[in-house]
């Protein structure tokens, strides 16, 4: 405390120095501490998107129903159920990877953080040990993110007439049932924020850190 005090009395001293009064030196501190609380907002922010838009799919995964004309019929409504708990499945297992992912993404941190403690041969050996299953994991993510996106896109997406029409064929061959939901524009990576590149190793990083930060909420909303 004191040593605020102190840092506070000589930054007045500077502004009075090269003629700026305290009001001035108390304008330029409230300016500061405004921007810096506006930065922290936009922070936050930018940190709960990842989250609110996986909560938004969820969601809206949670309200599929059946197509009108197929609205009385048990069969299509056992099955909405099924598929809905499996769309369910398939992105708690890409949180599940998520924290997979990050618990390596930690591992390299803290091998970096202590490179002065190895010999050089045994510090290369021991990051690139780390960082294989670092590739290991991000590639587990990425296959887990595109099959949840490929069965939510089949199952509840809007695409083409074509695209659905295949579909069924595919179904019908296979001696599977073909849910008939009504169908839903979902943004274009699914469960994936918007303004990610996933051919961008940072930017998943990054995303994967934001969805930690709520894991927990998360796979509550999954139950």
């Amino acid at each position: 405390m004191a040593k605020n005090n102190l840092e506070n009395k000589s930054s007045v001293l500077h502004f009075r120095k090269h003629g700026h009064s305290a009001g001035q030196y108390q304008r330029e501190k409230d300016l500061q501490s405004f921007y810096k609380q506006e930065e922290d907002e936009k922070k936050e922010k930018h940190q709960s998107g990842a989250a609110d838009h996986m909560k938004m799919i969820l969601s809206l995964v949670e309200k599929m129903e059946i197509s009108s004309e197929y609205k009385n019929d048990p069969e299509q409504k056992e099955l909405l159920e099924k598929k809905k708990d499996q769309a369910k499945k398939l992105i708690d297992e890409v949180l599940m990877k998520i924290g997979e992912y990050l618990s390596v993404v930690a591992r390299m941190a803290s091998v970096k953080a202590s490179e002065s403690e190895y010999e050089p041969h045994a510090y290369r050996k021991k990051f690139e040990e780390v960082d294989q299953l670092r590739r290991i994991n991000h590639n587990a993510l990425m296959s887990n993110i595109d099959i949840a996106n490929r069965f939510i896109q089949k199952n509840f997406g809007q695409v083409k007439e074509e695209m659905i029409e295949r579909w069924e064929n595919d179904e019908f061959e296979a001696g599977r049932p073909m849910l008939y939901a009504k169908r839903v524009d979902f943004p274009e990576n699914i469960i994936v924020a918007d303004g990610i590149n996933l051919e961008d190793r940072d930017h998943v990083r990054k995303w994967a850190e934001q969805i930690g930060r709520n894991l927990s909420e998360l796979k509550n909303g999954l139950e």
